[in-house]
């Protein structure tokens, strides 16, 4: 069972757009021991390379279908992969940043530890945390909990919450290998956006610029929300931010 300080936390998480982050499976939920399929899957599932090839095809099937049928065979290759590492980078940072803008609270994100819904067409739509541990400060009522694990200031937790993601996202970007044609250096990009814009959905506005540079020191954080590859530019008819450096250039 989930600790029921996380779970409190989650709970009084108004609804909010894109991932929803929950404290254990839903009632009557398990994690499919057939990964790729629609439904629950645990992300240590989905660390295995015939199971991320399947998901990528679906995932290219969906994006193929969002396309009118005279254009399908003009989506590069290298688009759904590069949407679905997207995806499931922010989908795991949407686990840390919530607890973390609700309450300062870290959550266990080890890949047995964190649980993906998948949509039959292989996006992420919701993501559970499946351990009880959590991190806090030292003030938190909960720091007295059996499942804490209080830091000693902010600045730790901080780092903690920076561990969790970058272990998580580094054991997976080992399993993802080069599919999409990229390399360590632009997933690890990919990545760091997938974290800004996490926080700027879980705070949105002006205080989700603040915590994502708090979190993220090293200069001011763009306003954006960038959770894919930003290959939509490369996918005939989609839909681009006026702000597309692609777009600018052309």
């Amino acid at each position: 069972m989930p600790s029921a300080p996380l779970h409190d936390t989650l709970a009084a998480v108004p609804p909010r757009p894109g991932i929803a982050v929950l404290a254990g499976l839903p009632a009557g939920g398990t994690a499919s021991p057939a990964p790729g399929g629609p439904g629950w899957t645990t992300c240590a599932d989905l660390h295995d390379g015939d199971a991320l090839d399947a998901l990528a095809r679906r995932v290219r099937t969906g994006v193929r279908a969002l396309v009118p049928a005279a254009d399908r065979d003009r989506v590069p290759p290298a688009v759904a992969p590069s949407y679905l590492f997207g995806w499931y980078v922010w989908a795991v940072a949407c686990a840390a940043t919530v607890p973390w803008v609700a309450a300062r609270r870290v959550p266990r994100l080890d890949p047995a530890s964190v649980a993906l819904h998948l949509t039959g067409t292989g996006w992420p739509d919701a993501v559970a945390l499946l351990a009880p541990g959590f991190a806090c400060l030292p003030d938190d009522p909960a720091a007295g909990h059996p499942d804490a694990r209080p830091a000693p200031d902010g600045r730790a937790l901080r780092a903690t919450l920076l561990t969790e993601v970058g272990a998580h996202v580094e054991a997976f970007t080992a399993a993802w290998g080069r599919r999409g044609g990229r390399g360590p250096h632009s997933l690890r990009a990919l990545a760091t956006d997938a974290l800004v814009a996490a926080v700027l959905t879980a705070a949105p506005g002006t205080q989700g610029l603040v915590e994502a540079e708090a979190l993220l020191p090293g200069g001011p954080v763009p306003p954006r929300l960038r959770v894919s590859c930003c290959l939509a530019y490369a996918v005939p008819g989609a839909a681009t931010c006026a702000t597309c450096p692609r777009l600018a250039r052309a």
